[in-house]
C-alpha cells in the first residue's frame, strides 16, 4: 500500500542520485526527531508515522526491510561501465498535515556482463560535469592566452592609429584656430580704423554744418541789407532825384552782388 501511494505521489522519472537524495532527506529528519526526543520530553516521535520504519532501516533490523546500500549509490557515478537497473521501493513521509516528501530507495543490481540497449549513458552529477568542461590541457590554454594576447596587441595598435589621427587632428584645429585668430586681429584693426575715420567724417560733417549756419547767417543779412537798399531807391525815385554824390552807393551794389554769388555757390 505505501509503495502504491508512492507510485501515485511521485513525478518525473526516477534516477539512483534523486533516490539517494530522497533517502538522505529521510533519515536525517529521522535523526532530528530522535534526538529531539532525547533532549524534551514533550517530542513524541511516534507521531511521525514512518519513525519505527526509519529506525528499523536506519538502526538495523533485517528481517523488516533491506538497509540501504549508499556505497553503491554513492560510487554510481564513478562506474560508467555498469549497467544499472534499479527496482524502487517507495516511501513517502507525512510531517504535519500538507507536507509530504517522497523518498525512493534503489537497490541497484549490477550485471557485469550485459549492458542494456536502451538505458542512457552512465549518471554523472552536475558538478563532475562541470569539472570535465572547465578541465583543460596546458596546451590548449596557452593557445587561448596567445589568442588573447594578439587579440590585445590588435586593439592596441587600433588604439594607437586612433590617437595619432586624434593629434594629427587637434594639430589642424590649432593652426586653424591660430588663422581665425590672426583674422580675427586683422578685423578689430579694420574696425578701429573704419571708427577713426567715422569719427573724421562727424567732425567734418560738423564743420560744415557750423559753415551752413554761418551762410545762413550771412544770407540774413544780405537780405536785411538788399531791404534796405530797395527802400532807399523807392525813396530817392519818391524824391525825384538820386544821391549820385553818396561815395558808399557803389560799394554797397558791388557787395550785395558779391553775397549774392556767393549763396548760389552753395
Amino acid at each position: 500500500m505505501f509503495i502504491q501511494e508512492s507510485i501515485l505521489n511521485l513525478d518525473g522519472n526516477i534516477t539512483s542520485q534523486r533516490a539517494k537524495r530522497k533517502w538522505e532527506n529521510l533519515k536525517c529528519k529521522y535523526k532530528v526527531l530522535k534526538a529531539l526526543a532525547k533532549d524534551v520530553e514533550t517530542v513524541k516521535p511516534e507521531s511521525w508515522r514512518w519513525f519505527r520504519l526509519m529506525e528499523k532501516a536506519v538502526d538495523g533490523d533485517p528481517g523488516d526491510i533491506d538497509p540501504p546500500k549508499p556505497t553503491l549509490l554513492s560510487n554510481l557515478a564513478d562506474e560508467p561501465d555498469c549497467a544499472a537497473q534499479p527496482s524502487k521501493k517507495m516511501y513517502q513521509v507525512e510531517m504535519g498535515s500538507d507536507i509530504l516528501e517522497l523518498l525512493t530507495h534503489s537497490v541497484i543490481e549490477v550485471n557485469t556482463q550485459t549492458t542494456v540497449a536502451d538505458v542512457g549513458p552512465s549518471s554523472d552529477t552536475a558538478e563532475s560535469v562541470k569539472e570535465k568542461q572547465i578541465e583543460k590541457s596546458p596546451s590548449e590554454t596557452q593557445g587561448e592566452l596567445h589568442l588573447e594576447r594578439a587579440k590585445l596587441r590588435r586593439e592596441r595598435l587600433f588604439l594607437e592609429k586612433e590617437h595619432a589621427d586624434l593629434d594629427r587632428e587637434r594639430l589642424l584645429l590649432e593652426r586653424e584656430k591660430s588663422v581665425a585668430e590672426r583674422e580675427k586681429t586683422a578685423l578689430e584693426r579694420d574696425r578701429a580704423q573704419l571708427e577713426k575715420d567715422r569719427a573724421a567724417v562727424d567732425r567734418e560733417r560738423a564743420f560744415l554744418e557750423q559753415d551752413r549756419a554761418r551762410l545762413e547767417r550771412d544770407r540774413a543779412a544780405l537780405e536785411r541789407d538788399r531791404e534796405t537798399v530797395n527802400a532807399m531807391v523807392l525813396r530817392t525815385k519818391g524824391t525825384g532825384h538820386t544821391e549820385t554824390d553818396s561815395p558808399y552807393a557803389e560799394d554797397r551794389k558791388r557787395l550785395i552782388f558779391l553775397f549774392e554769388k556767393l549763396i548760389e555757390r552753395f
